[in-house]
């Protein structure tokens, strides 16, 4: 590669650097989030400086003001505003078409009606009113950013509606979440919504996409992990954080009973797992085995649908690992890169996999039984 760049003789100093699929997203990642915007504010009130944050204060700015913090210049939306937030926009819902029709047709009340905006950013400077914001994110006030977007779509005069914005600057992570949690817990905001913006999820959510990038030769079909309640949408190629909760606690505690009740618990069994070293790699091991065998289990066996998941995928480990799974220390001395290369090398048939243990269970159950492909109703 060096000797190609020096007979070009177009160069002067460079440093070739290989970058992997990570770095590369890394970067894209770190540039899409990183710009400066400056807004025009009628008034403003700054708090005292607290530990970890050097400045904070709330401006009152027109909703046509606060349309610079969402689009580009060349009028591209901002996604990456959002990616602190602990839910992606949820449509056209009750409160959603409120604030849309207030902004139409009572603009002046929106300020009273609307609990605002909540952002934090890297650096916050303000002066002869107006402010500049550094790489902000849009930690609560993702439905109302939405609704004033959709305002701005349909060229309608949104100058008379105005808004309160609370401006944070820090950039500790632990102040971060700190902010996000109390800005939303005051609002029906579900456990799995908060649990979206734990750093090891956040770990998770890219280990899924990498996952599938570095091995896409895989057997297992692709899934992407939905961190926030209504990121992913069109697709059915995706767990969400109470079914990656679910398979993980039935499989690896060995639970598959309560995966079908005590909804309010599987978060809490995966919360006190999210400090164990191989906490990414057993979710991405159950997270990708459970979204594939959900997809071809009948109607008929849907009850036993976590018994049948943990069985298969009991199976695939101890025929691989060639270890008593039931034994739950061997089961949990199962190495990170040992679970990565059963899921990118398996070679079998799922299918096979699932009809295998319903035959198993009807032999032991003295039950007849159709296979898993089969329409017709099981025989009791």
């Amino acid at each position: 590669l060096q000797a190609k760049i020096e007979q070009l003789n177009d160069y002067g100093d460079y440093f070739p650097r290989f970058l992997g699929s990570s770095n590369i997203a890394k970067i894209c990642e770190e540039n899409e989030n990183s710009y400066k915007v400056v807004l025009n504010v009628l008034s403003s009130l700054e708090f005292e400086e607290v530990d970890g944050v050097s400045n904070s204060q709330v401006i009152l700015c027109k909703a046509s003001e606060f349309i610079k913090l969402l689009y580009t210049e060349e009028g591209v939306i901002r996604k990456s505003l959002f990616m602190d937030n602990v839910r992606d926009y949820q449509g056209d819902t009750n409160i959603n078409k409120g604030m849309l029709d207030t902004i139409k047709n009572d603009p002046t009340s929106f300020l009273l009606l609307n609990n605002g905006i909540t952002v934090v950013c890297s650096d916050l400077i303000s002066s002869n009113r107006k402010v500049t914001i550094t790489n902000p994110q849009i930690v609560n006030g993702c439905q109302t950013s939405h609704a004033i977007m959709n305002i701005y779509k349909e060229n309608t005069d949104c100058q008379n509606a105005k808004i309160s914005m609370k401006i944070i600057k820090t950039e500790k992570d632990d102040i971060l979440g700190k902010i996000t949690y109390s800005s939303n817990c005051q609002n029906p905001v579900h456990e799995d919504n908060l649990f979206a913006i734990e750093p090891k999820i956040f770990a998770l959510e890219k280990a899924y996409k990498e996952f599938f990038i570095s091995y896409p030769t895989t057997k297992f079909k692709t899934v992407k992990l939905e961190r926030r309640q209504g990121q992913i949408s069109n697709t059915d190629d995706f767990i969400d954080m109470m079914a990656q909760a679910k398979a993980f606690t039935a499989l690896w505690n060995i639970i598959p009973n309560n995966a079908l009740m005590y909804a309010d618990e599987h978060l809490n069994d995966l919360k006190k797992c999210l400090n164990q070293d191989d906490f990414i790699a057993k979710s991405l091991f159950s997270g990708i085995i459970w979204n594939t065998i959900i997809k071809n289990i009948s109607i008929l066996y849907y009850n036993g649908r976590y018994h049948i998941y943990s069985c298969v995928a009991l199976n695939i480990l101890e025929e691989k690992c060639k270890i008593n799974v039931f034994d739950k220390n061997a089961l949990h001395r199962i190495k990170d890169d040992t679970l990565q290369k059963i899921i990118c090398e398996y070679d079998g048939n799922i299918i096979d996999e699932i009809n295998t243990i319903i035959q198993r269970t009807a032999r032991v159950l003295n039950t007849p039984i159709e296979n898993s492909s089969s329409k017709l109703i099981a025989k009791r």
